[in-house]
């Protein structure tokens, strides 16, 4: 998938650099909701709208409603389940929105269903299994007792789109914030993305995989800006010793990883965004985490670790590279950066960046 990537990166700069200016987070959300698409579905979302709106746009704007509504007194005092009665004009919107998006991909897997059963009538095989909805298709025709459903598909989706769209996007705005901030950084980063990235022709897993520097820049982001500050919450079945402390049963219990990042006890200079502390082995930072894995795991950890952690590494790494390469881009003179807890842990004011090409760039 590395080549259609960097298709669509390319695609994407381009409307970037006719506009001259960029609210990151936007263009990546509808990067790599392109991206995620054509992984899962093969289909080319471009060529889609819902209600008008692009398949990433659409579901983003639904995704944060959802997040919002959650937290609404009314869900709060009710529960969360009283949003699917629908009394409310937001819950109603919700509810609307949902059901657009399963006509949607009821509809794009359908097509993917004919199309492999079409390739089955006349060669008797699938040539190759190119994209994930591949899989599930296939599993549905040779094991029709225990596969998918078609809403089912929708929802490891949704969820594989969300969680890695959203996610991998804020982690590249927040990428090209530190890169701006510290100027030395970008250019190491632009020194090893003309090294490996000058010809798109020939990018290629195994190029990305190369690219230390690039990886230890996406560490030392999710270690300062990361956009999730938690894991997700879990209800204690049974009443516990935790360390020192008492967990009682039916308990909301989360790990706070952000804390760990800003430690001085397993990092030099806690607060400066420093890559380097990744690369060298005898730093705070790669004692610390050699001593014990969970005093930075941005990914989670576990049997139950972030399924999408190796695609949002070469996406966050090889979008970053080829921005550093081919653009400027600088923030509006007073840019404050403050941190609050939105549908992630984002901005409180959008990245908005003048951009310009950049003027050494190697072909």
């Amino acid at each position: 998938m590395v080549p259609v990537m960097v298709e669509l990166a390319q695609e994407q700069f381009e409307i970037m650099k006719k506009r001259g200016v960029t609210n990151i987070l936007e263009d990546c959300q509808e990067l790599i909701g392109q991206v995620v698409g054509r992984v899962f579905f093969g289909a080319d979302f471009k060529d889609y709208r819902i209600e008008g709106k692009t398949v990433p746009h659409y579901l983003n704007e639904g995704a944060q409603a959802v997040f919002m509504a959650t937290r609404s007194v009314p869900s709060l005092v009710l529960g969360i389940k009283f949003i699917n009665k629908g009394l409310i004009k937001e819950h109603r919107e919700i509810l609307k929105t949902n059901a657009d998006w399963i006509k949607f991909t009821d509809e794009r897997i359908n097509e993917r269903r004919e199309q492999i059963k079409k390739e089955l009538a006349e060669n008797g095989e699938i040539r190759r299994k190119k994209y994930l909805i591949d899989f599930l298709i296939m599993n549905e025709i040779e094991n029709s007792e225990n596969s998918f459903t078609n809403r089912e598909i929708a929802d490891e989706f949704s969820t594989f789109y969300l969680a890695g769209m959203d996610t991998t996007a804020h982690l590249i705005t927040m990428g090209t914030y530190y890169l701006q901030k510290y100027p030395d950084t970008l250019e190491k980063l632009r020194k090893e993305a003309d090294l490996y990235l000058s010809n798109p022709s020939e990018i290629t897993a195994e190029t990305i995989a190369q690219m230390n520097y690039a990886h230890a820049v996406m560490n030392e982001t999710l270690r300062l800006g990361t956009p999730g500050s938690r894991t997700m919450f879990r209800v204690a079945e049974i009443d516990h010793i935790l360390g020192d402390l008492q967990i009682k049963k039916g308990t909301l219990v989360c790990t706070d990883s952000i804390s760990n990042n800003f430690s001085p006890d397993y990092h030099d200079d806690p607060f400066v965004f420093n890559p380097e502390r990744f690369l060298d082995e005898n730093s705070r930072t790669r004692r610390a985490i050699k001593k014990d894995g969970h005093v930075f795991f941005p990914f989670s950890s576990g049997p139950r670790n972030c399924v999408g952690q190796h695609l949002a590494t070469i996406e966050s790494k090889l979008i970053l590279g080829l921005l550093a390469k081919d653009f400027d881009w600088k923030l509006r003179d007073g840019y404050q950066l403050k941190i609050v807890m939105k549908f992630m842990h984002a901005p409180e004011e959008d990245l908005v960046y003048k951009l310009t090409p950049r003027k050494r760039n190697f072909k």
